[in-house]
Formats: structure tokens, sequence, C-alpha cells
């Protein structure tokens, strides 16, 4: 039978890949599952990045600090947020692409 693509994924987001019925009203609670994949955790959220510690940076520096000194820590402390982020989305790419895949298959079992 040829569902829609929109049907599928509707079930899918449901939790209800193998049902042929109407979707359920609600959303289970927890970790959505996707058919021949074993449940997998969800992509945290990086922690934080510490902020720079302005004492040991500006140590031995008499008076206001030069900005050129500022913007440097700043744009190393900057770098490491961007960096943070950027393997943060590539994680959740690569989560999304396995996952996609495993919908589109149209060879996927179903489980027993």
């Amino acid at each position: 039978g040829g569902s829609s693509l929109y049907a599928l994924c509707r079930r899918w987001v449901q939790n209800e890949p193998f049902s042929k019925g109407p979707p359920s009203p609600r959303l289970p609670e927890g970790e959505l599952h996707v058919p021949g994949e074993a449940p997998g955790p969800r992509v945290e959220e990086p922690a934080p990045v510490a902020p720079p510690d302005w004492d040991a940076a500006l140590r031995g520096v008499e008076g206001p600090p030069p900005v050129a000194a500022l913007k440097k820590i700043h744009l190393q402390h900057w770098a490491k947020v961007r960096r943070s982020r950027v393997r943060f989305r590539q994680r959740k790419v690569e989560r999304f692409n396995r996952r996609l895949a495993l919908l589109l298959n149209p060879n996927i079992p179903s489980p027993p």
C-alpha cells in the first residue's frame, strides 16, 4: 500500500510507524523510536564554555589593559564557543541523517 510520505512521517513522529489507522492524537512521553533502530539518546546541549580567566590573562598588566589584549582574549573565548556549537550541530545532523535513512528505507523489518 502506498502511504504518502507525510502520513508515514506523521506516524513515525507519533511513534506508530506500522499503524494502518489514523495516528493517535498525542505523542508518547520520552524518546521517539525509529523502526529498525534501537532508541538512542537525544543529543544533549553542550555544557557552557567557561568564561576567560581574566586574572590569569591580564596578570602583569599595569593599569587598564590594552584593547588589543582584550580583543584577543574575547576572540579565543568565542572561538571555543563556536567550536562547541559546531560539534553539537554536527552530532544532531548525523543523528537526524541516520534516523531519516531508516525512515525512508522501504525494507525496514517490522518489530516482533
